[in-house]
C-alpha cells in the first residue's frame, strides 16, 4: 500500500529486478491518473522517483539503526 492524503492506495504492477523496484499507483482526481514509480535499493536506503504533472519527485527512505 502507498499512503496518499492519509488514505491507503494499492500498489500495482510491482516488479523487482536485482536492486531495482518498479510499481504503479493510480490516483483519482476526477479522472484516473497512473503514476509509475522507480526505486533503487542501495545499502540501508531506498531511493524512489516518480513523475506527476510534469514534475519529478524523489523520496529517500532509510533503515533506522
Amino acid at each position: 500500500m502507498h499512503i496518499v492524503g492519509g488514505q491507503e492506495t494499492p500498489i500495482k504492477d510491482g516488479k523487482i529486478e536485482g536492486n531495482n523496484i518498479s510499481f504503479t499507483v493510480t490516483l483519482n482526481f476526477g479522472a484516473e491518473v497512473k503514476i509509475p514509480h522507480k526505486a533503487t535499493i542501495s545499502g540501508d536506503q531506498i531511493k524512489i522517483t516518480y513523475e506527476m504533472m510534469g514534475q519529478t519527485a524523489e523520496i529517500v527512505v532509510k533503515k533506522v539503526k
